[in-house]
């Protein structure tokens, strides 16, 4: 099993998508069923980090520090970016974005 973190961006990601969905949506309730699927989602990298694909970040990210491989998890319109630590057994969660954005090299 492996530990998952999360960069303070990340979970910022997380906190402004909820809050989107529960203020400018007016959808209290799907707010919450979010936060449900991004718990879920973290969970779910304790057991099978590989199983989501590789991804190559384009350079925004990549001045952002986000610079080594990287995989995605889609939860709903979200994407999860994560890298794994094989020797640490870490799943670092760095960066959660709206599925359409352009993050691809």
């Amino acid at each position: 099993m492996y530990k998952v973190e999360q960069w303070p961006a990340a979970r910022q990601d997380m906190a402004e998508i909820v809050q989107y969905i529960a203020e400018a949506l007016r959808s209290p309730v799907a707010a919450n069923n979010m936060i449900d699927k991004f718990q879920k989602a973290v969970q779910s990298l304790k057991h099978f980090p590989h199983r989501c694909p590789v991804v190559e970040l384009n350079e925004s990210f990549k001045q952002q520090g986000v610079n080594k491989e990287h995989r995605k998890l889609k939860v709903n319109n979200y994407l999860m970016l994560y890298q794994i630590n094989e020797a640490e057994k870490t799943v670092t969660i760095t960066r959660v974005i709206y599925n359409r954005r352009n993050y691809s090299a």
